[in-house]
């Protein structure tokens, strides 16, 4: 069992598929992914947009 669950990760994480997806904008398991916009977030950036709107 343990060389299946290996050969399945491996393909998982060595697959273009769901790179290709995302870039077309399609979903991927249900989720349609937001535009890449440049920014990364974080949880500081999280944390910081909630005391926003808490003001």
């Amino acid at each position: 069992m343990g060389k299946v669950m290996s050969a399945l990760a491996r393909q998982a994480l060595t697959s273009t598929s769901r790179a290709s997806s995302e870039e077309e904008g399609e979903g991927f398991h249900g989720f349609t992914p937001l535009p890449h916009r440049g920014v990364t977030v974080t949880n500081t950036l999280i944390n910081q947009l909630r005391e926003e709107e808490h003001e």
